[in-house]
């Protein structure tokens, strides 16, 4: 999306990132990931559509609608239908669960067919429940994230499941204490940008 469609026109991917009005120019945070992207082939277009597919998602639930050809979408998920949140997964996710939800009174948990997240007004942090650890994605730009321990992986361009451009993994209760330092600043993020 630009207000510069017609001089764009088709020109190469690098001319529409650095031409005056082009993608590095624009005040929309959907052209953000265009700004900053190295090359526009098919994988990043695939990356991309992923990502504001997700992006839709979390802003227009799909309660009870069945896709064409596809499995139904539900609004009732539950942690019972994670398959992976069993056993040592199951407390440690219970664990964070609880540290999250006490960061403030109005911080909600919903759980969707892919993910649990935890949102003010967005989601903040979102959890993917994996065989051998939780990956989080937190909502932050890579480049604001304080993670002194370097465990953190930008994930910007690459398409995955939940909100954020900040991936981080936890396996261990060992490793609470560090995870929350890092939610608290997506959390931190949130309110400041309301």
């Amino acid at each position: 999306l630009t207000g510069y469609n017609s001089e764009l026109g088709d020109r190469s991917f690098r001319e529409k990132q650095e031409i005056p009005g082009g993608f590095r120019d624009s005040p929309l945070r959907l052209n953000k990931s265009l700004a900053q992207a190295e090359r526009w082939n098919e994988i990043a277009i695939i990356n991309r559509s992923k990502m504001l597919s997700e992006q839709a998602r979390e802003i227009w639930h799909d309660y009870g609608v069945s896709q064409e050809g596809g499995e139904e979408q539900r609004g009732d998920w539950t942690l019972a239908d994670y398959r992976y949140l069993t056993g040592e997964m199951m407390e440690l996710f219970q664990q964070l669960q609880q540290r999250i939800l006490s960061l403030d009174a109005p911080v909600s948990e919903q759980t969707t067919q892919h993910y649990i997240g935890y949102r003010l007004n967005m989601y903040f942090v979102c959890i993917v429940p994996r065989a051998s650890r939780l990956l989080l994605y937190l909502n932050l730009s890579f480049p604001d994230i304080n993670a002194p321990q370097g465990l953190c992986r930008d994930v910007t361009n690459i398409g995955h499941l939940g909100s954020g451009d900040v991936e981080v993994g936890i396996s261990s209760v060992d490793e609470l204490d560090y995870i929350m330092f890092l939610i608290q600043q997506a959390f931190e993020r949130q309110i400041t940008d309301q």
